[in-house]
């Protein structure tokens, strides 16, 4: 089976088996709207699906994947794994000539960072420049060789695009199936950012419900991944919401990675 080849917020490798089971029994088309790591697509790997995020860089690196792994694994073994080697890729997109990169240089560059930066994360700050900071550690293994061709295989079939999460409105149809893993509401409500320019406000969280709402009229079905907070349950009260506790992993500190409490949205 083939797993993430990035480790992203909110990655969903620890909760497959929760996922899995609550499934639809069948599904005519996949689509992934906020795709990250993609966990989830890649233990199922549907035959026809449409994978969708708004981070560009992820986007491109999937489509080299698709397109050029052996390529790609080559380009990867030209790093050097020091602090001055880091901040050197880093700095890149804040330099005029990142923009004469090719597909393939900036697929090595984003899996790089994504390696090497503090907690293995890519971030970055409202003018899209990667603010991560040196994870200050040696040698790491950037991809493994046969995971990396499972990846291949699985998107091989799939359609990729950078894309706001309401574009689904225009691929769903009728009997999809439709994943929505969003940046998490918190307690707070300030919502949350990191893997883009833009954060993801309460407001924001009120346009994705609208989104669910017509997919459930067309005739689609949805699930969702959101924190357990009484903003969440208050919007989905209609629809079906499960609690669970799912395992923390992006907390410095290991033994503050304590279980958190999600809820699982669905439509069916």
């Amino acid at each position: 089976m083939a797993e993430p080849v990035v480790k992203w917020v909110g990655g969903k490798r620890r909760l497959l088996p929760e996922l899995a089971r609550r499934l639809p029994a069948d599904m005519r088309g996949y689509h992934e709207p906020f795709l990250g790591g993609g966990a989830l697509f890649f233990s199922l790997r549907p035959a026809q699906s449409l994978l969708t995020d708004f981070n560009g860089e992820l986007i491109n690196l999937y489509r080299v994947i698709k397109i050029c792994p052996r390529q790609l694994m080559t380009a990867l073994e030209g790093f050097e794994f020091t602090e001055a080697e880091y901040y050197r890729m880093r700095d890149l997109d804040r330099s005029p000539g990142f923009a004469a990169l090719s597909d393939l240089e900036r697929a090595a560059r984003f899996l790089y960072l994504s390696k090497t930066s503090f907690n293995g994360l890519w971030r970055v700050n409202r003018l899209g420049h990667h603010n991560g900071g040196w994870g200050k550690r040696g040698r790491v293994a950037l991809y493994r060789p046969d995971n990396l061709m499972e990846v291949h295989e699985a998107l091989r079939t799939a359609r990729l695009a950078q894309a706001h999460y309401s574009h689904v409105l225009v691929m769903a149809r009728p009997g999809d199936f439709v994943y929505f893993d969003p940046p998490y509401d918190t307690e707070r409500g300030e919502g949350s950012v990191g893997y883009t320019t833009t954060g993801f406000s309460r407001m924001d969280q009120q346009e994705l419900w609208q989104v669910c709402i017509k997919l459930h009229r067309m005739g689609a079905r949805w699930m969702q991944s959101n924190a357990d907070t009484p903003f969440i349950r208050r919007l989905y009260r209609a629809f079906r919401i499960e609690g669970i506790h799912a395992p923390r992993s992006l907390a410095g500190d290991p033994k503050g990675r304590a279980a958190a409490r999600e809820v699982i949205v669905r439509n069916y």
